[in-house]
């Protein structure tokens, strides 16, 4: 049996004192991990808390899964997390293996519905026609979403037709920022905001309907760069886009934005989740932009809802009643 101290990517504690062994080497062959074990789960239980949890979804009234395809993300964004739990290399799984996995849902559990939890689901193009091409062949009645989001720039109408006639129904696209110097400098996402609009603008085109992502406060941000992203999402929904969530950054351990925080003596640590206020922008008035963006944008959200989602790090809007658990920045 291995001792503690020779077990990679282990931590604990000894003699009072707390140990973190090397990090163990991402899995590069994906196809080798076995599909979770589902039969573990009542599954009717499972979608009936799903039910009760989430409310009156549409997305949300048939037998639901999530799914994990690929792993990894190799751009640069400051509070993206992904980067300590998953790797800078993107990996992902073969196409043949992801249907497979989607066919044994379908076959055992009926499922009819996915969400598609990759950080980077569209980067390699081949690959998400491919696993579309397979689903249109085996003519596997399922829709699907890609809640995480999907960045813009990978998307080109023929690749969004192809998608939709493989049954998804929903994308999310992050541009967190409707200010391309925040974008770029700020969060270092590094992309064309232009891109964006050409990809809203294309799937409501062949009919997917689209989410956007923005990010509230990261440090360099002032309150009139907030309100330009708020002018841009305006501009998204005139383009097709029906949902936006604005969101409360969060310097989550590990990442570039805590260390950034940290240094410069913006970082403000809680008992819950820690938060940031720099000069520009206090936690009150970040809390009060998200509130009003989000009512603006989303008439069919209540003010008293919204309110709780901003002041919740774990929780964000979905519905007119309902309030859904999702990582508040990713």
């Amino acid at each position: 049996m291995n001792k503690l101290n020779e077990i990679k990517g282990l931590a604990y504690k000894r003699d009072g004192k707390i140990r973190i062994n090397p990090l163990r080497p991402p899995i590069p062959d994906l196809d080798s991990l076995p599909f979770p074990a589902r039969h573990l789960l009542p599954m009717h239980n499972y979608f009936n808390a799903a039910k009760k949890r989430l409310g009156p979804r549409p997305e949300i009234c048939k037998p639901w899964i999530t799914m994990i395809t690929s792993r990894g993300c190799p751009y640069q964004c400051v509070f993206c997390s992904i980067h300590s739990t998953m790797g800078r290399k993107w990996r992902a799984r073969s196409p043949e293996n992801v249907i497979n996995e989607i066919k044994e849902a379908v076959d055992k559990y009926h499922i009819r519905q996915i969400d598609f939890e990759d950080d980077n689901m569209t980067l390699d193009k081949k690959r998400i026609e491919a696993i579309c091409d397979l689903i249109i062949k085996e003519r596997l009645d399922i829709e699907w979403y890609t809640p995480n989001g999907i960045r813009a720039d990978t998307l080109d109408e023929s690749l969004l037709k192809k998608m939709k006639r493989a049954g998804c129904k929903r994308i999310y696209v992050s541009p967190e920022s409707g200010v391309q110097r925040i974008v770029n400098e700020v969060i270092k996402k590094n992309l064309d905001l232009r891109k964006v609009k050409r990809a809203v603008y294309l799937a409501r085109k062949v009919g997917i309907k689209v989410s956007c992502y923005f990010v509230v406060g990261v440090i360099g941000e002032t309150k009139e760069d907030v309100k330009k992203s708020i002018a841009f999402a305006e501009e998204l929904k005139k383009l097709g886009a029906d949902r936006f969530y604005f969101s409360i950054e969060t310097p989550y351990y590990g990442t570039e934005l805590y260390l950034q925080a940290k240094q410069q003596g913006f970082l403000r640590e809680t008992p819950d989740v820690p938060f940031i206020e720099t000069p520009e922008l206090s936690q009150r008035e970040k809390e009060d932009l998200c509130t009003s963006a989000q009512v603006k944008l989303n008439p069919v959200f209540t003010r008293e809802n919204v309110i709780r989602a901003v002041l919740n790090p774990t929780l964000t809007l979905d519905s007119a009643s309902t309030l859904v658990r999702i990582t508040h920045t990713s």
